[in-house]
């Protein structure tokens, strides 16, 4: 038994790699998940943990769902997902039995996610709103439930490497700057329409990317094919 809770924080950016790494400490650890707190912050704090004693393995199945289910806006995924981790080092099968709650959770909780995702590739729409450095800058807002974004940066980086960007979600906003990728947590949504192709959409975004005033007010906007 364990005399006290350990509570994780997991990173803003970078939830992902951090809850399969610090996930992997607990169970070599043999940490149960009732001694096991999660919440996400700015940055990682993770508390002193017992030495690592055993092998923690789990099937890669279930790892690939843990880089979607993450991204999910349930505030209990982390335990889910843990629970799941300490019951599937010794059922790895039970990771495809549908008739499990948590398992059924699980998918639900991907298939939301993924959902997020299309929606996300669908509906974003960029606006050109300036230069600098000689490179263009593009920016859009997305509505979309959950957190896709991060999920889709890959996707991103190399569809739209020949210019500057920023994405908007109500979850986070991600920047590239010259291939060099800031993520933060996204401004409140302004009150506007939901119709991001609008002008004062572009308005909006112009002057939270680049906020002097410009001579050229003429908006580019552009689809995005996903």
């Amino acid at each position: 038994m364990y005399a006290a809770m350990y509570s994780i924080t997991l990173p803003f950016s970078g939830t992902a790699i951090a809850w399969r790494r610090i996930a992997r400490r607990l169970l070599s650890a043999r940490i149960a998940p009732e001694f096991v707190e999660w919440a996400v912050g700015a940055t990682e704090m993770v508390p002193a943990l017992p030495d690592e004693r055993y092998k923690a393995r789990v099937p890669e199945r279930f790892v690939i769902l843990t880089e979607t289910a993450v991204w999910h806006s349930d505030p209990s995924r982390f335990d889910l997902l843990y629970r799941l981790a300490w019951r599937l080092r010794l059922q790895p099968s039970l990771v495809g039995d549908r008739s499990d709650t948590d398992v059924l959770r699980l998918l639900e909780i991907e298939n939301d996610v993924l959902r997020a995702h299309r929606k996300l590739g669908r509906d974003l729409r960029l606006h050109e709103v300036g230069r600098q450095a000689g490179r263009r800058i593009f920016a859009g807002w997305c509505d979309v439930p959950h957190d896709p974004l991060e999920l889709a940066l890959p996707k991103y980086q190399r569809q739209f490497s020949e210019f500057d960007w920023v994405i908007y979600t109500p979850q986070r906003m991600v920047c590239c700057t010259q291939g060099n990728v800031s993520i933060a947590q996204a401004p409140e949504r302004p009150e506007l329409l939901r119709d991001t192709m609008h002008t004062d959409w572009y308005e909006w975004l112009r002057a939270q990317v680049c906020p002097a005033p410009s001579k050229d007010k003429t908006d580019f906007s552009v689809d995005i094919t996903y």
